[in-house]
């Protein structure tokens, strides 16, 4: 059996992200390669997290109803 890793989890998550249409700004949130200025924000200010997850939370529940 082949091992998953989190890479690949991310990867697929951040995939289906682009193909249902979620913005470039929102996945490079999630993906964590934003611009060095608004990492520190973003890396203690956990609610910055809230809108890009729930973007992610809603691509998985299209995903799981198919």
């Amino acid at each position: 059996v082949n091992k998953i890793a989190s890479h690949s989890l991310k990867h697929t998550l951040l995939g289906w992200a682009g193909k249902a249409d979620i913005d470039l700004d929102t996945i490079g949130i999630l993906a964590g390669s934003i611009a060095k200025g608004l990492k520190v924000p973003v890396v203690y200010g956990r609610d910055f997290l809230a809108v890009p997850v729930r973007k992610l939370e809603m691509v998985i529940w299209l995903r799981v109803q198919r």
